[in-house]
């Protein structure tokens, strides 16, 4: 049985946003569907001309006008799904990468899986590699680089190439190539 249709009224902005999401072409259709019909309810159609023309069950037509009348535009996005919550959120993430910036622990010469589970202390090895992979951040090219050379090494210098037969043919003058 479907509820008797409440009446929909749009204010002049409202209209102009839902006219201008059924013209979008990258709005997705479930949205385009809600926008046509609170448009075609505010014109005073009635709920089964709609659900024909829209081309989805009566109820549906119902609930969408029901949720506009009650709550505007914001009543036509979907509502949180139940669900578990997720255990690891942005500040987990952000957790993560900090500790990369830091150097890794005494003994180690870069940083883990398990070293940064074990750092963090309540996140799991299984969400750091896939946080890790999601994030293209490979541990091996994060390795720290030696040491710099002392002042006295830095300082020297290579010897310019000694004579032109080292270089290669192409690098060579026309009048230095060897005739075969």
């Amino acid at each position: 049985m479907i509820p008797e249709a409440r009446e929909v009224h749009l204010s002049r902005k409202d209209r102009k946003v839902l006219e201008a999401c059924c013209r979008s072409p990258v709005t997705l259709q479930r949205d385009l569907k809600r926008a046509r019909i609170v448009l075609l309810a505010a014109d005073g159609r009635s709920t089964r001309s709609i659900a024909k023309e829209v081309g989805v069950q009566p109820r549906i037509v119902s609930l969408w006008r029901h949720r506009y009348a009650d709550h505007g535009l914001e009543g036509l996005q979907d509502k949180p799904r139940p669900g578990k919550q997720p255990i690891y959120t942005k500040t987990t993430d952000k957790r993560i990468l900090k500790l990369l910036d830091k150097p890794p622990p005494q003994g180690f010469a870069r940083w883990t899986g398990p070293l940064l589970a074990e750092a963090l202390g309540d996140v799991d090895v299984q969400y750091v590699w896939r946080f890790l992979r999601s994030h293209k951040i490979d541990l091996v090219a994060r390795k720290p680089k030696p040491p710099m050379l002392s002042a006295s090494m830095s300082r020297r210098r290579r010897r310019p190439l000694c004579c032109a037969w080292t270089r290669s043919p192409r690098s060579r003058l026309w009048s230095e190539r060897r005739v075969i």
